[in-house]
């Protein structure tokens, strides 16, 4: 089972800060109370340019069981294959793979441990 999760957020970038709602913020949280829930504990947000200003808003303290790292991605206009260098060593770094997630595409939590739980990688 992977304990490690890529939330790309790159609709946010192409939103831009200021269009950022708190829809959007509350979309994200529910993905990250879905995570903490199947076990999933480290989690990287790719965002575009504003990696804090997101951390900030999605109040992390409130998820002290998880280990959340918020990355910018300056080439957001390349869309997500971009968002995943970011995150490349991240990944590198998660032996047992990870799940990767679009912020705009909610998942029930059976889904997400099904996934979580399988051997894509074998």
């Amino acid at each position: 089972m992977t304990n490690r999760a890529i939330i790309l957020a790159q609709r946010f970038a192409l939103k831009g800060q200021s269009l950022r709602t708190e829809e959007d913020i509350a979309v994200l949280r529910r993905i990250l109370t879905s995570l903490s829930q199947i076990q999933v504990t480290e989690i990287c947000i790719v965002d575009g340019a504003h990696p804090a200003e997101l951390a900030d808003s999605l109040s992390l303290f409130d998820f002290p069981e998880l280990t959340v790292e918020v990355l910018g991605n300056s080439s957001w206009r390349r869309a997500s294959g971009s968002a995943l260098v970011v995150a490349s060593e991240f990944l590198q770094h998660s032996p047992q793979g990870a799940l990767v997630l679009r912020s705009d595409r909610l998942l029930d939590n059976e889904s997400l441990f099904s996934l979580a739980n399988s051997q894509l990688n074998d």
